[in-house]
C-alpha cells in the first residue's frame, strides 16, 4: 500500500469518527436508540422499558443520556415527568 493510499484511508477514518471524537453520539447510535424505543412502543415509562432499550442498544447510561438530550433538543423526544419517562415523537410513533 502506498503512503498516499494510507493517508487517504486515515483521513477517511478521521472524518467518519468525527462525531465520536467530538464526544457526542453518532448518527448510527442515534438511529439505533430511536429504533429501540419504537420497538418498545414509543414510550419509556418504566424501569423495565428502560432496561429493554438499554439491552437492545447495548449502550451505557451516559450514552443513553446524551442521545436523549440531543433528541430532546431536536424536538424528537419529550421528557414527560407526568408519565415518568420519555415519549418519542417520530413518524413511526405518530
Amino acid at each position: 500500500m502506498t503512503a498516499r493510499r494510507t493517508a487517504t484511508i486515515a483521513a477517511a477514518c478521521i472524518v467518519l469518527a468525527a462525531p465520536t471524537l467530538a464526544g457526542g453520539p453518532t448518527e448510527a447510535e442515534r438511529a439505533e436508540f430511536i429504533a429501540a424505543v419504537e420497538a418498545v412502543g414509543c414510550e419509556v415509562t418504566s424501569p423495565q422499558l428502560a432496561a429493554e432499550v438499554e439491552e437492545i442498544t447495548g449502550f451505557d447510561e451516559d450514552l443513553l443520556d446524551e442521545i436523549v438530550m440531543k433528541l430532546e433538543d431536536e424536538g424528537l423526544v419529550q421528557v414527560d415527568f407526568e408519565v415518568g419517562g420519555l415519549l418519542l415523537k417520530t413518524e413511526a410513533c405518530g
